[in-house]
């Protein structure tokens, strides 16, 4: 997610828990939780995260074979996200890839929205992966993740 949507879903977030002046709080459907760990099925990415209200987060790692950065790339980085209605709307994002000459400053970004089912969650993401600034690489796919 880039800075500018990420500071967007923070105002709405924001604007979402202010009062209209009444004495009443509206609340939002939280039934749906994702606090735990999951992990990608059939990939290797890891997810530890908690939850309060509709906002989640915590620590992503993944480790990708044959990467538009040139070998083995493995990393940890952060997720945030929310989740509404059953369905976890996300931005995960590693920074400063190791193993990586030291002069490339690179990232990998995916936002998406899954669907919330029990112990698993299903949907689209679409990933940026960049370096000194210049996208290599935009992909869109599916993502599975499963609650351990």
């Amino acid at each position: 997610m880039t800075p500018r949507r990420l500071l967007a879903l923070l105002a709405a977030l924001l604007a979402a828990s202010c009062g209209s002046g009444s004495t009443s709080t509206p609340t939002l459907p939280t039934s749906t939780s994702v606090t735990g760990t999951w992990t990608q099925v059939g990939g290797t990415r890891t997810w530890a995260l908690t939850q309060s209200g509709i906002t989640a987060g915590g620590r992503s790692s993944f480790t990708v074979d044959r990467s538009y950065f040139g070998g083995t790339v493995s990393a940890k980085g952060g997720v945030i996200g929310s989740v509404l209605f059953g369905v976890f709307n996300f931005s995960d994002l590693a920074d400063g890839l190791p193993g990586l000459p030291v002069t490339m400053d690179c990232s990998v970004e995916i936002d998406g929205s899954l669907v919330v089912n029990g112990n698993s969650m299903k949907g689209t993401y679409t990933e940026f992966d960049d370096c000194n600034g210049v996208r290599l690489a935009t992909l869109t796919g599916t993502l599975t993740m499963q609650k351990q």
